[in-house]
């Protein structure tokens, strides 16, 4: 689908088809030039069906492909905040396992030199590192590839975050069942 086709291509709502947002909001706020468009930032993300979330990233890398890069978590302008409620800003870029933990209902966090202290759980055990980018819920501040395994329902060693975007991309739509 071309870029202009994309933009128009919306259901009656204003929201993009395909996308999984909970249709908790009769009054959608345009946040991107792509046509994107999510609820009303007051809502909070319903958990979703590791199926349904693989299905959601899948959507919006479809309908962002210049938001989606495997080379690095999360590059966010200004090195900002992207909470779960809004669309990426343009220049933004997501990796898969960012894209899962952002539909998920997860901030990502990407700081510039600063370090935050992150939640690291590992075979059940947990400790502390540093880390500049993160995501974050309430108090909590976790690795953005652990929370994005956790909700698609497997351990962070069994995801494909470190390989190619062909092979990450498989994966998720081995587990939306495309």
């Amino acid at each position: 689908m071309k870029r202009d086709e994309r933009m128009h291509h919306t259901i009656n709502d204003g929201r993009m088809v395909g996308h999984n947002y909970p249709p908790t909001s009769t009054t959608p706020i345009p946040l991107h030039t792509t046509g994107v468009v999510m609820p009303d930032a007051e809502v909070t993300p319903k958990r979703k069906t590791p199926a349904e979330l693989a299905s959601a990233v899948l959507d919006a890398i479809e309908a962002q492909p210049d938001a989606f890069n495997m080379n690095d978590w999360a590059r966010l302008p200004g090195y900002g905040s992207l909470p779960p409620e809004k669309t990426p800003e343009c220049g933004s870029q997501l990796c898969a396992a960012a894209w899962t933990a952002h539909f998920d209902g997860w901030t990502l966090v990407s700081l510039d030199q600063t370090e935050a202290w992150v939640t690291v759980v590992e075979d059940g055990e947990e400790c502390v590192m540093h880390a500049t980018v993160y995501a974050e819920r309430g108090d909590e501040r976790r690795l953005i590839g652990e929370v994005a395994a956790e909700a698609l329902g497997v351990k962070p060693s069994e995801a494909p975050w470190y390989d190619e975007a062909p092979t990450a991309l498989k994966w998720l739509r081995e587990i939306a069942g495309h």
